[in-house]
């Protein structure tokens, strides 16, 4: 049999993640037959033992129905099923399931009041699901309270569900919303105690991090933006943590250490032995004078530059960012840089100070700049 384009199931697995629970009913062995295939993704099968069905009661013709509109091929020939069998079959299983994917595809159309008001009418203690479509619906309608509530009661009553982590998620970003910032930390913490969860650690401990920031406890804060940046330094999320760091600095500074971002690695390069003596006898360095009056602006190039020693200040995602640190730079009387680079398949600027005339002059500019709360490494080109 030529395989058809179930393009409703695809949707609803592709956006939904999943169809409900379906193993509430008891069923004669040719109707849970029809639904083991459906669940394993045999849906040319289904369809072929639907045709050989014969409903003897009222759950098993809402059955029928409910599995009928399933595999219409279009989200178009579908809806008019649901509907036919919310009407006839209301108070059985599938009669409410149907109410469930019909709010799920209300959902997609944007129809948020419908949705709402067919989710309400789902009353049957086995189809717990309906509880985190309510909250998703509640927070697309911001109704953040409404949302919380659902979430939290879908996560209490649904054990080992898939959409529990996403559960979580909606309840501790209407907490953020309600500027509730150490009820979403605790909610995080929830998912996190949570055995096999959560599934993404980057973006779990980026949240983490921003709620603990909202909260006001910035060694918390940076501690996970270290700990998210650390477990994959080329997504935009470490990028967008990088700014968010940066940003932490600029208001913090004695109580962010950034330095993880750019570790510094001594150059070890020989300065020439006639740079040492009478002239210099202590052995320092002095940084070039710029004239009295002049005032340093940054540079935009287009590339990295290919020779001399420099001061790599920071990679951003966002280059008013990358601007910003480079002006910083200018304010310290140095040279500064910036220019944009590919990594890990995304856009970012990287600022530069230099160039030096020798490794120790670039450890004397390093030297003031991280005076200043500038962090930087020396690089030689």
């Amino acid at each position: 049999m030529k395989t058809k384009p179930y393009l409703f199931i695809t949707l609803l697995l592709a956006f939904l993640c999943v169809l409900g629970n379906l193993s509430a009913v008891e069923l004669r062995r040719d109707f849970a037959a029809l639904r083991t295939s459906f669940e394993a993704g045999q849906l040319d099968n289904a369809a072929d033992q639907l045709l050989r069905l014969r409903p003897s009661t009222d759950e098993e013709r809402a059955f029928v129905l409910h599995y009928t509109a399933l595999l219409k091929a279009g989200l178009a020939d579908a809806k008019p099923v649901f509907n036919q069998n919310i009407e006839r079959y209301p108070s059985t299983y599938y009669g409410q399931m149907s109410m469930l994917e019909l709010g799920k595809i209300l959902l997609l159309e944007h129809d948020l009041q419908g949705c709402h008001s067919i989710l309400r009418r789902i009353t049957h203690p086995d189809i717990v699901d309906r509880l985190y479509w309510q909250a998703v619906c509640a927070m697309q309608m911001d109704q953040h309270e409404d949302c919380i509530s659902f979430a939290d009661s879908f996560i209490r009553l649904s054990g080992t569900n898939a959409l529990i982590e996403k559960a979580f998620y909606l309840m501790a970003d209407s907490q953020m919303t309600l500027r509730r910032y150490q009820n979403a930390v605790s909610t995080l913490n929830r998912l996190k105690d949570k055995p096999g969860l959560p599934s993404d650690e980057q973006y779990f401990y980026y949240q983490l991090a921003s709620a603990y920031e909202k909260a006001g406890n910035i060694t918390e804060a940076v501690a996970n933006y270290r700990r998210s940046y650390e477990s994959n330094k080329f997504t935009q999320v470490a990028y967008q943590i990088e700014d968010k760091l940066f940003a932490l600095r600029s208001t913090n500074r004695s109580q962010v250490d950034i330095s993880f971002l750019y570790p510094y690695t001594e150059l070890n390069i020989p300065v020439p032995s006639d740079s040492i003596g009478t002239a210099n006898p202590q052995n320092t360095v002095s940084l070039p004078v710029v004239p009295g009056g002049t005032t340093l602006e940054p540079r935009r190039v287009n590339v990295r530059p290919n020779s001399g020693y420099y001061l790599q200040a920071g990679r951003f995602s966002v280059e008013a960012n990358a601007l910003s640190r480079a002006n910083e730079i200018c304010t310290k009387n140095l040279q500064s840089l910036y220019f944009p680079e590919q990594q890990g398949g995304r856009n970012t600027w990287v600022v530069m100070s230099g160039p030096f005339s020798s490794a120790a002059e670039a450890e004397t500019a390093r030297n003031l700049l991280i005076s200043h709360n500038i962090d930087c490494f020396a690089v030689r080109y």
